[in-house]
């Protein structure tokens, strides 16, 4: 077996010099690209072919001169192999002296040391029964190529004639929107009246002039009356005069059924064009709100304000605004605003009461939202602050806590059972303002419950609970945690994380539903900066994206 590597500037030339020198049996093993530059590269490829193959190769191209042996190389790779088997049959043929042995490498000079039958089980003949292999004789050349593409455009079908788009035949376009305005009910009444026309007229034209058949298409009594009078009349007729004046009678009485369906048709058709069509209903169409408020709708729902809250408020615009003022956008706009003014309830005062209890699920910022207070409140207003902790069950929570009481300077209590509470009032009583923390619950168990119960500050410390909630959770989530929380008695709602939110109507969502006052607002994880107050200007704010929201200000800036 010979096995040998190719390089060259492409597969083409690859194949060519793998022809000249292997034949046309040899079998490609394997090929790859080899890249040298940006703009350079080159194809290797793996052939192989059988000594005896390769003899007999060479045994043909030994009998040809340089001219023949040229025109040889650069025929087809089939007609090499064609002439290379005619040439050694000859050989064979005329040397009837070495017909008894069975060496086919003697016969053509060859050295003998492979014999056909391990011919067969060679390596080069297995990878050629292998699908992975291919060919050199199995790949078209170029002739081959041009020959089998010229006989395919000979013999090929006629093209199908290319119509033009429909909107190149307007009158075309226009009959196909005629019809697609009819609906399936009228079209199949269409139909089946078209079905029982041609049905009739059939009928008439295989009846004859019988009263019980005429009888049967027209089903007419004042038909019956005239048919006997024609009948009376022809008795009295010459024979030929009777015919023609039956036929007659048949042909207008046909006449006279088709007419009819074909009134009955048109009726049909009008009827149809008659009924009105269905179009495209604007946003908020469906819960009756105006096409003039419908981009108010859209509006409302992209900022994060549900459907309810919505249409509520665009109902009422429609009933308190007359239909002029309706087709103006800024005046819708104002009406919006005014009513997100006068609906939002805010608390008076968001530092009222000395004991603040700040509630929340887990992951709401609610220890973010306790040191953001004790800053602002110590550094801001000039107020003694305690902080205390009731959240034992979260690793590090106690020691995060205290490390900010340090760094404010401030007192720092844990709380382990509602009986702590008891010496707080006395022990600090030059405290303006205690921030109490309590651990992230579901409250889903009745474990959570208990524990929140047991580490709530007593009756008597008059707490001002303050249930946490994040600004980027769904409306459903919030109303959930609202509705487990009650058992802490908030009387106001805090929102966090505004600067990763871009839909803020949660914030509106909540509020109305429950009808609970907002109390303030974490912005980012800056400390004191990424706190403010709740205002319904910022609402507004909110809502409309009048500003964009910034962070490291003060704590009523935006």
């Amino acid at each position: 077996m010979r096995v040998k590597k190719y390089t060259a500037k492409n597969m083409k030339e690859a194949l060519r010099l793998i022809k000249e020198e292997l034949g046309p049996d040899a079998v490609i093993l394997a090929a790859r690209d080899i890249k040298k530059g940006p703009s350079q590269g080159e194809v290797e490829v793996t052939a192989a072919v059988s000594e005896v193959t390769l003899h007999k190769k060479n045994f043909t191209e030994s009998r040809m001169d340089a001219d023949t042996k040229e025109r040889f190389r650069n025929t087809a790779a089939r007609s090499q192999k064609t002439i290379i088997e005619k040439i050694v049959d000859r050989r064979l043929a005329e040397n009837n002296a070495l017909r008894g042995e069975s060496s086919l490498s003697r016969v053509l000079g060859g050295d003998g040391r492979s014999e056909p039958s391990q011919q067969m089980n060679s390596p080069v003949n297995k990878l050629k029964r292998n699908v992975t292999s291919v060919s050199y004789i199995d790949i078209p050349d170029d002739a081959e190529m041009e020959h089998a593409q010229a006989h395919s455009r000979a013999t090929a079908a006629p093209a199908k004639q290319n119509f033009a788009p429909r909107k190149q035949h307007p009158e075309a376009y226009e009959m196909a929107e005629e019809v697609s305005k009819l609906s399936p009910r009228s079209l199949g009444r269409i139909r089946n009246a078209a079905k029982e026309a041609f049905t009739a007229g059939m009928s008439a034209l295989e009846s004859k002039p019988v009263k019980n058949n005429y009888a049967d298409i027209t089903n007419d009594p004042r038909e019956d009356f005239r048919f006997e009078k024609i009948s009376s009349k022809a008795q009295t007729m010459p024979e030929p005069a009777k015919k023609m004046a039956a036929s007659s009678a048949i042909r207008g009485e046909q006449i006279e059924v088709l007419q009819s369906e074909i009134v009955r048709l048109q009726s049909l058709l009008k009827q149809s064009h008659a009924v009105p069509m269905p179009v495209n209903s604007h946003p908020g169409a469906e819960y009756g709100i105006h096409f003039e408020l419908s981009f108010m709708f859209q509006k409302l729902l992209e900022s994060g304000v549900n459907i309810e809250l919505a249409t509520e408020i665009l109902l009422q615009a429609q009933k308190e605004m007359d239909a002029l003022q309706l087709k103006k956008r800024p005046l819708v706009d104002a009406y919006v605003a005014r009513w997100i003014l006068t609906n939002t309830k805010i608390t008076t005062d968001a530092f009222h009461g000395r004991t603040h209890f700040f509630v929340g699920p887990a992951g709401s910022g609610k220890t973010s939202m306790l040191v953001k207070w004790a800053s602002y409140l110590s550094l801001k207003k000039k107020k003694r602050i305690a902080i205390l902790t009731t959240d034992t069950q979260k690793v590090g929570a106690v020691d995060q806590l205290k490390i900010y009481a340090q760094i404010l300077n401030v007192p720092f209590v844990v709380i382990r059972s509602q009986e702590d509470f008891s010496g707080i009032l006395t022990q600090f009583a030059n405290i303006d303002h205690f921030l109490v923390d309590s651990p992230g619950m579901q409250l889903k168990d009745l474990n959570e419950i208990d524990f929140l119960r047991a580490t709530m500050p007593p009756p008597e410390m008059a707490a001002i609970t303050h249930l946490v909630l994040n600004c980027i959770a769904k409306d459903s989530d919030s109303f959930d945690s609202c509705k487990r929380f009650r058992l802490a008695n908030y009387q106001d709602l805090i929102f966090t994380n505004l600067d990763q939110s871009i839909q803020h109507g949660v914030i509106v969502n909540v509020s109305r539903a429950l009808n609970v006052p907002l109390n303030s607002f974490g912005i980012g994880n800056s400390i004191p900066e990424d706190f403010e107050e709740a205002t319904k200007e910022r609402i507004l704010d909110l809502i409309f994206k009048l500003t964009r929201i910034q962070r490291g200000v003060n704590g009523h800036g935006i």
